[in-house]
């Protein structure tokens, strides 16, 4: 309550407790400072902070608990280490290891913050490591690093290495680095994310450090929805000043759907930089028939973009099971977006997939998503089609009116390989589709590589443009399009380069139009160069040579 406290004039402080309680007793917590009190050692004295929730089969056995406005563990300026064990048995639930609720957690001075939370071991699921929720939830330092590390427990689902939710916010003032790591239960069902942060105002940011985010999803059996980190509704992710963000999730290994390790969704949910770099890589997970599974996803008006000329990397590895759409990068939605304020932008997708898996792209654009970097900013896109058996492992898709890959003053280049083996088809280098299109604005060139897929399957072209107006364009600058077709064995119908019914290469102003294309070398009939076929099918230069 207000004026409760654990103080000290200068020296160290140590805390530590249990809870007790017997049978279904609840909310049974090793420490809990509510209604403004505090626990503060005075002068640049240490704190050490560790609590257990009792050990019974009720709910809400929390290691360590503060909330209430006003209620406070902090130091004057030594570091304040945390370690918060849930407790709980049988079928309990909601045994978070430490939660934050309305209230501090934070050091003075250059103390660094050191907290772990590790959630209940019980069956009933939600045993959350490290809880940070409600408006005024927040763990920070005055200039310190702020290191906060989240390890969910218990066999039930929706156990969560680390939530962020309703406004809770972790950050580090100063030039203080934030250092952000959650881990779900290796032995929880679905749901078990590493990390979930959701709402406007809830935030990972520094004032001017670097910032790294961590989360692993696990689960077994039947396992689904366990991505490394879920972003959404309005969260961020961001770094101050000149600091840098890094991003990094892995999904987990269930036989359910979607493990994706890096899912970012909703309006404006972005993760970003003022002037850093930005880094965001994803390992989709999965295992034996799971379907789904992408390395990085991007939907429905999510954003990640970098300030000022800082660079922006993106790089995300599809699931590696026989179930299908096992994608390296997907983007869908209007609005939805990468981009930069004048750095360059890097894209690298591959996709996964194993034994029959097919439409494992490697990066995938459609329903009016948008890479486009700002400034003088490079767009640079590789993309590698997943090489199981399945049909249609295209290394870049875009498809979709409003669907884009384009630049602001800067070079566009994209590259793609196809994958696929054994019988598997239609496994194109680059894919343009319905409407889509891959173009540089300003003076910058438009570069496109494709490589079909080496299967004995047809129609494994090396760029293929088709249908509904699709483009490749230049705004001034000018048009590379080099194509080498796949196959082998009896294969056919493997193109260079394929402009087909409504498919269009445009090079405006003075630009010139460079295309080269090889035919597969498999034994089957009618490996083309360069096909131009079809109601539409146009090369087209104001008043550059092609």
């Amino acid at each position: 309550g207000v004026g409760s406290a654990i103080q000290s004039s200068g020296g160290d402080v140590f805390v530590t407790g249990a809870g007790g309680g017997t049978g279904t007793s609840s909310v049974n917590m090793g420490i809990s400072v509510t209604g403004s009190g505090k626990i503060a050692p005075g002068g640049m004295g240490e704190l050490f902070v560790e609590g257990t929730g009792g050990l019974v089969s009720g709910s809400t056995n929390y290691g360590i608990n503060i909330s209430q406005a006003g209620s406070l563990i902090t130091s004057n300026g030594g570091n304040v280490n945390v370690l918060a064990n849930g407790g709980g048995v049988d079928a309990s639930s909601f045994n978070l290891g430490l939660a934050v609720q309305g209230a501090t957690l934070s050091a003075g001075g250059t103390g660094i913050v050191n907290a772990e939370g590790y959630g209940g071991t019980s069956s009933g699921g939600t045993n959350h490591g490290v809880y940070v929720r409600n408006p005024q939830s927040l763990i920070t330092s005055s200039g310190g690093d702020v290191i906060v590390s989240g390890y969910a427990g218990g066999t039930g689902s929706a156990n969560i290495g680390l939530v962020l939710d309703n406004e809770g916010v972790i950050s580090a003032g100063s030039n203080g680095n934030v250092f952000v790591n959650g881990t779900s239960s290796p032995t929880g069902s679905n749901l078990n994310r590493g990390i979930y942060l959701s709402g406007l105002n809830t935030m990972i940011t520094s004032e001017g450090g670097n910032v790294t985010v961590v989360g692993q999803g696990t689960g077994t059996g039947a396992a689904g929805s366990s991505n490394g980190l879920l972003l959404v509704t309005q969260g961020m992710i961001t770094a101050g000043g000149s600091g840098t963000v890094s991003v990094t999730g892995t999904g987990g290994g269930g036989t359910g759907p979607n493990n994706s390790g890096i899912s970012i969704q909703n309006a404006n949910t972005t993760i970003a930089s003022s002037g850093g770099n930005v880094v965001v890589t994803g390992l989709g997970g999965g295992m034996s028939t799971s379907s789904s599974n992408y390395g990085v996803e991007m939907m429905s008006g999510s954003i990640l973009t970098s300030g000022a000329n800082g660079m922006l990397d993106v790089i995300g590895t599809g699931g590696a099971t026989s179930g299908n759409a096992n994608l390296g990068v997907v983007l869908t939605g209007n609005n939805t977006r990468i981009t930069s304020s004048g750095g360059d932008i890097n894209v690298t997708g591959t996709g996964g997939g194993s034994g029959t898996s097919g439409s494992n792209y490697g990066v995938y654009v459609l329903n009016a998503a948008k890479i486009f970097p700002g400034g003088n900013g490079h767009a640079v896109i590789h993309g590698q089609g997943g090489t199981a058996s399945g049909a249609s492992n295209s290394g870049v898709y875009l498809t979709g009116a409003g669907s884009q890959i384009t630049s602001t003053n800067g070079h566009v280049t994209v590259t793609g390989t196809g994958g696929g083996s054994m019988g598997s088809a239609m496994n194109a280098g680059v894919l343009v589709d319905a409407s889509a299109s891959i173009g540089a604005s300003g003076i910058g060139n438009t570069t496109i590589t494709g490589q079909g897929g080496n299967t004995t399957g047809n129609s494994n072209y090396g760029v293929f443009v088709s249908n509904g107006n699709a483009m490749i364009t230049a705004s001034q600058g000018d048009i590379n399009i080099m194509g080498q077709g796949g196959g082998n064995g009896t294969s056919g119908f493997n193109f260079g380069v394929n402009i087909s019914t409504q498919g269009i290469v445009d090079a405006n102003g003075s630009g010139k139009i460079f295309i080269s294309g090889s035919g597969g070398i498999s034994s089957g009939a009618s490996n083309v160069g360069i096909a131009l076929g079809g109601p539409g099918a146009s090369v087209l230069s104001d008043t550059g040579n092609i």
